[in-house]
């Protein structure tokens, strides 16, 4: 009774499906379901309408709030790290001033000195000619000599720094015997400084070849500036210049008798300027120029902490 036939089209009661539990899924495709009730769509059209629209308003505007949010964030996180940037590039300026200032204060002590005793003494030679004895001629001229060589050594290792922070260096690396290159440099200091007697300058390396691809120019003013500085400290003893193959690198070290380095300023040795006394002639120039160009060869520098004896310098470069 609940199956009727009207027009050659099959209807079916709805409730009567339910209660027999059919699927309106299976029935056939032209199969008409009476009394099935409207969904609330059908039933409120209207509301419905309104409800998604509503809906949509709230879900675009609850995006729109989280982008503003998140934009709002990204915003202040970049604000944050510009103000990071801007206060380190403007310590990192202060810092540079203050370096500057400092180069030329110092640069103005380092010339006027030299400078003011060639002065100095060029006018008592000048206008003392006479009364000077032979001895005092010679004494006094030796000290003109020596400041002129002093000042010329301060300009050449200042032009030398400059190269080396304005990256306008030239290097030419070319494939260098070091073994040959250590016992030159170590005969012709020890010929320069042959008025030492008490004091040798010796070369050591444990390896009967030896060689790398670098700079020789600028290999060979490491050493010598090292050779130089042990030499000017070390009255008697030895300075030992050591040349050995290392872990994907060659080391070199530079080893003195004389008194050492304290332990708190051996990072200080390393800056412009910097002299631990005051009564040894130099510009204070070599370290931190020997340091800058171990670290443009690709290399690093250091003083041996563990050496007590003396002070040793030691510093490597790729191979």
């Amino acid at each position: 009774q609940h199956i009727i036939s009207v027009d050659n089209v099959t209807a079916f009661d709805y409730s009567q499906l339910r209660t027999w539990n059919i699927s309106p899924s299976i029935l056939p495709k032209d199969a008409d379901i009476r009394n099935k009730p409207h969904n609330f769509y059908e039933s409120h059209p209207q509301l419905t309408i309104i409800f998604t629209s509503i809906t949509v308003i709230l879900i675009l505007s609850v995006a729109f709030f989280t982008f503003h949010i998140f934009q709002n964030r990204r915003n202040m996180r970049r604000q944050k790290e510009m103000m990071v940037q801007l206060a380190a590039a403007k310590e990192k300026a202060e810092e540079a001033n203050r370096l500057k200032s400092n180069f030329l204060a110092n640069m103005s002590h380092e010339v006027r000195t030299p400078l003011n005793a060639i002065v100095g003494f060029a006018n008592i030679l000048i206008e003392q000619r006479n009364e000077l004895s032979e001895t005092e001629f010679k004494e006094i001229s030796t000290l003109v000599n020596q400041n002129a060589d002093l000042l010329v050594k301060l300009i050449n290792d200042v032009l030398d720094l400059s190269r080396i922070e304005s990256r306008s260096v030239q290097m030419t690396p070319e494939d260098i015997d070091l073994i040959d290159l250590g016992r030159s440099l170590v005969n012709t200091e020890s010929l320069n400084n042959s008025r030492k007697a008490n004091l040798k300058v010796l070369f050591d390396c444990p390896h009967e070849e030896l060689s790398c691809v670098t700079d020789r120019r600028y290999l060979q003013q490491i050493i010598i500036n090292l050779l130089n500085n042990a030499i000017k400290f070390t009255d008697k003893g030895t300075v030992t210049l050591r040349i050995e193959q290392g872990d994907d690198c060659i080391r070199f070290s530079v080893t003195d008798t004389g008194p050492g380095i304290p332990t708190d300023k051996q990072k200080q040795v390393f800056q412009r300027f910097e002299q631990l006394d005051n009564f040894k002639q130099g510009t204070g120039l070599g370290l931190s120029i020997c340091q800058s160009i171990v670290e443009m060869l690709g290399g690093r520098i250091w003083i041996d902490p563990e050496y007590i004896y003396g002070a040793r310098f030691v510093f490597t470069i790729p191979q």
